[in-house]
Order: structure tokens, then sequence, then C-alpha cells
């Protein structure tokens, strides 16, 4: 058996809840409309990380896990490359790296992170009767079924601690946010990128 570091989150919370998730048993996060709205957010900030590595590569991490990582094995014989989603399987363990780079004997291994604001409160409160109009993005009003009127278009900040703006990788990123190339791939996934 393989474990994730999902897996290993989990085992940490309660071992049997390891062995119940492993066995194939449903999870009360199953079917959660709003964990999906969340897993959907991630989803869009790892499409635009993607497209800052136009040269890459994905790997279709769907498959046995086993299938997977010898897939990113051949394709690390390469003296560079860029691979979306590798799988790397070490002593029982398994990863998957959303961005691995390899440059010669240079690995760099990028993890992409997404961060929701939380209006579910407010959506919540109009949805009981709580409050007759509250203040939430357009995805968390349509799960839970209520009108919308936007106030101005819905912005996403991406966040960085001062003291890693020097870092190549952010600098990368905040410039290919100025990219018209990308800028105009972003507005393809139907956002408008700021000036």
């Amino acid at each position: 058996m393989l474990l994730s570091k999902s897996d290993f989150k989990i085992a940490q919370s309660c071992p049997t809840k390891l062995y119940y998730s492993k066995c194939g048993y449903p999870s009360v996060k199953d079917g959660d409309d709003y964990l999906a709205l969340l897993a959907e957010g991630g989803f869009m900030v790892e499409k635009i990380a993607k497209l800052l590595y136009p040269e890459g590569r994905d790997i279709d991490h769907h498959v046995e896990p086993r299938k997977a990582a010898n897939a990113t094995l051949k394709a690390l014989e390469a003296r560079t490359i860029t691979l979306f989603d590798g799988t790397l399987i070490s002593g029982g363990k398994l990863t998957q790296v959303d961005i691995l780079q390899k440059t010669g004997n240079e690995f760099h291994l990028i993890e992409v992170k997404a961060t929701s604001y939380d209006s579910n409160e407010n959506a919540a409160a109009v949805a009981q009767g709580r409050a007759d109009w509250g203040v939430a993005i357009h995805g968390v009003a349509a799960l839970y079924e209520l009108g919308f009127a936007p106030i101005g278009p819905e912005h996403y900040d991406f966040l960085v601690q001062e003291d890693r703006l020097v870092r190549a990788p952010v600098q990368a990123f905040v410039a290919a946010l100025k990219d018209p190339t990308v800028r105009e791939r972003i507005r393809g996934l139907g956002m408008e990128p700021a000036e």
C-alpha cells in the first residue's frame, strides 16, 4: 500500500480514518458542494500556474500510481524537462509534484497552492433567513441558489511574503502576469487580468 501526503495527514488525526479511506469507504466530505467549490478554485489556480511553463508536459496521474511513477522516471531521462503532476514513489510513500522542473542534475519541485475567501457565512445567513442580503462571491451565491447582483468585478489577488519577492520563482510569476501571451491565456480562461 502506498501512502500519500493526504494519507499521512488523515493518519495523524485518526489511524482508523486512514484504514477506512484506503478500503474505499465513503467519507462525510464526499458530495460536499462547498469543498467541491474550493477544489474548483484550486484547479483554476493550478491551470494559471501551468500557463507559466508552456513547455510543460502532463503526466497522467489518474492511472495506477506505479504506472504514473514509471512515466515520470522515463520523462526525467531527458536533460531538461518540465512535468506537471509528476509521480514519485520511494519506500512505500507516494507524492505527486504539481510542477517538477529538471535542468541537468538540478531539480525544482513547485507546489501550487490556492486559498479562497470564505463568503460562505454571509450566504448561509441569507439562505437561512437570518439576513436579507450579504456580500459574497458569485460561486458561493450559486452554491446556495441565491440571487446575485455584482457590486463590481470579482478580484483574485496573489499574496506573497515580502522577503520572498526576491526569489526567482516569485519574480518569474510576477513577470508572467505582465506577459501579453500569458494575459491572453488568462482571458481565455474567462478571467480578466488586472492592469
